[in-house]
């Protein structure tokens, strides 16, 4: 007959933060709860990333080929705003 020793491992859930027992050596989350809310941020800010994204593209060329510097910084001001309003569309406050 053999014994099974089983270990406990104290670990920190890596999306609400709690202190966890957790049987498995290479655990994140503690419940599946906590892994599914993470999956759908990462998601989310991955998708906000893009859009993000997609706008400083679109401005690319303009500052490409802008005339002068003065120009530059307006449509950088420009991308800042849109930027800040999908954050603030998608209630996520950045931490500076």
């Amino acid at each position: 007959m053999t014994t099974h020793i089983t270990r406990e491992y104290p670990r920190t859930c890596h999306f609400c933060g709690d202190t966890f027992i957790s049987k498995h050596p290479a655990a994140r989350f503690c419940s599946s709860r906590c892994r599914q809310r993470m999956f759908r941020w990462r998601k989310r800010i991955l998708f906000i990333q893009r859009e993000c994204l997609s706008y400083i593209h679109e401005f690319e060329p303009y500052l490409r080929f802008s005339d002068s510097r003065a120009h530059t910084v307006e449509l950088m001001k420009d991308i800042k705003l849109v930027i800040d309003a999908i954050w603030r569309e998608n209630n996520i406050k950045v931490v500076r």
